[in-house]
């Protein structure tokens, strides 16, 4: 009966794995506002291409294309300091009964510099094209510090403060949305508490101002998540995610996502 469990979880996950760009997922806060993509400390070069297509039919006829390619590279910087590069790109198209219902093409690089203990240097250049958004074009290029305030094993809390130059162009039938390019201050909070071995609570708040219109045009985006384990190898977590932007593009300004799922660790 065991191993039967166990099959089906593993099965599932398999399935979850292979379904993941078309399902809802919550928003990478850190790779949003700073340069954060996840890298490994490794001197060797690592690269990854994936390749993803879903479709339906029948009472539903709709299907989903997607494609990705990651790159990254820790190599010596500044003063001998440990230097990580990564680049990121995706793009992705899904259609319900033959009609186009949502693509998006993205490009980001990112380089982080370890400066000295807790500190590091960030930059970042990103590029977003989703006119289902209202964006034919989106380009940020900015650049930070992070520090690492608390880091006693089981209390971990961080913070990143850049500026960043935005350029954005609108499609020109939404609400008449005009073309802008403006500088913004860029922050991003993360804590997290270890609870146990398995299991962790923890909260991530980016937020982004027009430096020309701070009180008016602004963005803020929050995660907090729970991750508990249930049995010994089971664990599960439960997100929540709300995005607030004060001039949307033809979008509601506050927009959330609830999101629950179950691990199998082995």
């Amino acid at each position: 009966m065991k191993k039967l469990i166990k099959l089906l979880l593993v099965s599932v996950g398999i399935y979850m794995v292979s379904c993941e760009a078309n399902m809802v997922r919550l928003s990478d806060v850190e790779s949003k506002y700073a340069s954060n993509l996840a890298l490994k400390a490794t001197i060797d070069l690592e690269q990854n291409i994936d390749f993803g297509y879903s479709s339906t039919s029948g009472n539903t006829n709709i299907s989903n294309f997607n494609g990705k390619y990651k790159l990254a590279y820790t190599t010596i910087g500044y003063d001998n300091e440990i230097l990580k590069i990564a680049l990121r790109t995706y793009a992705f198209m899904s259609k319900n009964n033959g009609v186009k219902k949502n693509e998006e093409f993205a490009v980001k690089l990112g380089l982080e510099q370890h400066i000295m203990k807790g500190w590091e240097a960030y930059m970042a250049v990103d590029w977003m094209q989703n006119k289902f958004l209202n964006f034919t074009s989106k380009f940020s290029i900015g650049a930070g510090v992070g520090k690492e305030l608390i880091n006693d094993g089981k209390h971990i809390f961080k913070v990143k403060l850049g500026l960043s130059y935005n350029k954005e162009k609108y499609l020109k039938l939404v609400n008449n949305q005009k073309d802008k390019s403006f500088m913004a201050l860029n922050e991003y909070f993360e804590y997290k508490e270890k609870i146990n071995k398995f299991s962790k609570i923890y909260l991530k708040v980016g937020a982004l101002q027009n430096l020309n219109n701070i009180t008016k045009d602004y963005e803020v985006l929050a995660v907090v998540g729970l991750r508990f384990a249930v049995a010994e190898n089971i664990s599960m977590t439960m997100e929540r995610e709300l995005r607030y932007d004060s001039i949307p593009a033809g979008k509601e300004k506050v927009d959330t996502k609830t999101i629950a799922r179950v691990g199998y660790r082995f």
